[in-house]
């Protein structure tokens, strides 16, 4: 638990972040927001990361400054049990993007798949 800092706000959340995974409603608008706010406070190089299993990933590249630092990661329920990872990414996720979160599934102690979509 050290490596883990609660927080009230957005901004406060990823000033310092490496890997920001967004797992909210299931609602664009509200990924949307979360991830429009947290680019305008995380560092440059943070990978933006969606754990959505119902919205298409390339509909959320409108509201991504970089899209080579953004992709999915889809958990399997239930996570403390299931170590299977699909490690999603779209046509414009960079390939240093895509590795790095198969290494912090790997950290994690999880099995990553790789997955691309369509």
């Amino acid at each position: 638990m050290r490596q883990l800092t609660l927080c009230a706000d957005v901004p406060s959340a990823v000033c310092n972040a490496v890997y920001i995974i967004e797992a909210v409603v299931e609602k664009k608008e509200v990924k949307e927001a979360i991830f429009t706010e947290a680019q305008n406070h995380c560092p440059p190089n943070a990978l933006l990361i969606t754990n959505t299993s119902s919205i298409r990933l390339v509909d959320l590249l409108p509201s991504m400054r970089d899209h080579a630092r953004f992709a999915g990661l889809h958990f399997f329920n239930p996570v403390p049990v299931m170590k299977l990872v699909e490690v999603v990414s779209t046509p414009e996720t960079s390939n240093e993007t895509h590795q790095k979160l198969v290494d912090f599934c790997k950290s994690l102690g999880k099995q990553p798949v790789s997955c691309k979509v369509c």
